[in-house]
């Protein structure tokens, strides 16, 4: 009786099989990143999935020592899962509350700080400064006087020396008001667009639900 022979696996020849092993690898990552890029709307949603759904596969692996069923540990490590985010929700948002509640009634004692320590920081770098107060037209102010200021006497200075000019036309810097500036463009925003506002957080709540039901999904038919 003749023995079996085995197949013989068909390989390209050097350097080939590295070149067709590394397009191969380069073609799979161009492919999953073209559809990311076409579910650009999704990837919160993608995201999400896939982080509960390798949590709770590595759950479901965990038990498998002490329980057999299988789908019964999916189910038992969605509850946990599911428990523990909404135990934290419900731990969080009370002391969350009580924190904006502060930040609301000191916001401009906040706002003043944070003023000064970015224009302490600014002033290291006074070409950056400078920009700055340009595109914001706060880093100069006009000095206002009291108009019994008498006019420089010209009569009297050597001509050699330059004229100084009158104290009015003389600037003094002032603070950078970069983080008012934000905090004010940002509530002019949520006043004028209040429904984009509560649409965007519906999105991220219902981008949220949807990623525990498929990752639960998932995870349940993961073994065929």
């Amino acid at each position: 009786m003749s023995p079996v022979l085995e197949p013989v696996e068909k390989t390209l020849p050097p350097p080939w099989d590295r070149i067709f092993s590394l397009g191969t690898r380069a073609f799979v990552w161009a492919v999953l990143l073209a559809i990311l890029y076409l579910l650009r709307p999704f990837l919160l949603l993608i995201f999400l999935t896939f982080v509960f759904a390798y949590i709770q596969a590595h759950g479901v692996d965990g038990l498998s020592h002490r329980i057999r069923n299988r789908p019964l540990r999916v189910v038992i490590v969605g509850l946990v899962v599911l428990g523990t985010l909404f135990a934290t929700g419900f731990t969080l948002v009370p002391q969350i509350q009580d924190q904006a509640k502060e930040v609301f009634r000191n916001k401009d004692k906040y706002i003043a700080q944070a003023d000064q320590e970015l224009d302490k920081f600014f002033k290291q770098y006074p070409s950056v400064y400078t920009g700055l107060g340009k595109n914001q037209e706060v880093l100069t102010a006009p000095v206002i006087t009291t108009g019994t200021e008498e006019p420089p006497k010209t009569g009297t200075q050597n001509p050699e020396q330059p004229v100084e000019p009158p104290p009015s036309a003389t600037q003094q810097p002032v603070q950078l008001h970069i983080v008012r500036k934000l905090v004010a463009n940002a509530t002019k925003s949520i006043e004028e667009n209040p429904i984009a506002i509560v649409e965007s957080g519906l999105g991220y709540a219902s981008s949220f639900l949807l990623s525990l039901l498929f990752s639960f999904l998932i995870v349940l038919d993961l073994s065929k």
